[in-house]
């Protein structure tokens, strides 16, 4: 969170995306690190573009984990 969206570092973005990982949205199932960038990532920012996120709490068991996050900003549209 802090790297990707606080640092705004979207090349950073593949060093989190696992090969075979399926990210659940609203934008529909997304595969990749480009296809997360380009669906989610962007159109967020231009919609927020002085958004902050805060992790509240990591909650992990074995190869699963949660996060509690909030989210900050100014809708601008989008």
């Amino acid at each position: 969170f802090e790297e990707v969206w606080n640092a705004r570092n979207s090349d950073a973005i593949p060093k989190f995306a696992h090969a075979d990982g399926v990210s659940h949205h609203v934008a529909g199932d997304i595969t990749s690190a480009a296809e997360f960038l380009e669906r989610v990532y962007r159109p967020f920012l231009d919609a927020f573009p002085d958004l902050r996120i805060n992790v509240e709490d990591v909650l992990a068991s074995g190869d699963q984990a949660v996060v509690r996050w909030r989210a900050e900003g100014t809708h601008l549209g989008g």
